[in-house]
């Protein structure tokens, strides 16, 4: 009679040999579980690797590239620089002090702040006034200050006040920019107005032009006049508050 054999199997407890292995639903979770491990583990080190780089990295800080007052180009490399009389100054990087300044127009590369005090005085028959554009590294941006009782007259045949990036005007003291023929001032950023002072833009194009947002935030007043075009001319929104006084008008156009 020939004898039977059979294959044990796994699941055969008589067979005499035992097998544990996990269900599938548990081999699931465990290499879920594994997964989840792994992936937090790479996640984590790539933050930590971002986080040593950025600290291993030179610091950036925006800064004016040069400076042309009254057609005369400043080096930043050349360090701080300014007139005998100390009517102007600048640091070699972003501050510039205008003080009983009345010369020409003033030009920079990058970012510059115009802090004044008394009565100062640019003046261009044939361009702008006080213009800031990119530089090599950096992104254009103006930013003006004066004290109480202090004013800024810039009057131009182009734009009297203008950047590439963003105009931000602030203080106590009183800004009058005047264009004969394009605008008083102009931004292809934002244009920001704060603080307590007073702002008078009269422009044979716009009074006061952005590219993007207009935001006038003080407790003084703003008077924007134009012939051509608008009074406040902002491509994107037009933002009016702080308690001040704000006036636009227009001879041939919309007064915003």
């Amino acid at each position: 009679m020939a004898a039977l054999f059979t294959t044990p199997k796994r699941n055969d407890k008589t067979s005499g040999a035992h097998f544990v292995e996990p269900d599938l639903r548990r081999r699931t979770l465990l290499a879920h579980g594994s997964w989840r491990r792994v992936t937090r583990r790479i996640v984590v080190g790539a933050v930590c690797a971002l986080t040593v780089s950025s600290l291993l990295m030179p610091s950036i800080s925006l800064a004016a590239e040069w400076v042309d007052v009254g057609g005369v180009r400043h080096e930043a490399a050349a360090g701080p620089t300014g007139d005998a009389a100390g009517t102007w100054s600048w640091d070699g990087a972003d501050d510039m002090k205008l003080n009983g300044y009345n010369g020409g127009a003033i030009e920079a590369a990058g970012k510059l702040n115009v802090s004044y005090e008394g009565n100062n005085t640019v003046t261009n028959d044939d361009g702008r006034g006080i213009k800031v554009k990119d530089g090599a590294n950096e992104n254009a941006e103006l930013n003006i200050q004066g004290d109480a009782s202090s004013t800024l007259n810039v009057t131009s045949s182009r734009d009297a006040i203008t950047s590439v990036g963003n105009i931000n005007i602030d203080g106590a003291g009183t800004v009058n920019a005047t264009s004969t023929e394009h605008d008083a001032i102009d931004a292809g950023g934002d244009v920001t107005i704060k603080g307590s002072g007073n702002v008078n833009a009269t422009g044979d194009s716009d009074g006061i032009r952005a590219d993007g947002n207009i935001t006038i935030d003080n407790s003084g007043t703003v008077t924007a006049k134009a012939t051509e075009d608008q009074g406040i001319d902002a491509n994107e929104n037009l933002i009016i508050k702080g308690g001040g006084k704000v006036e636009a008008s227009s001879i041939e156009d919309n007064a915003i």
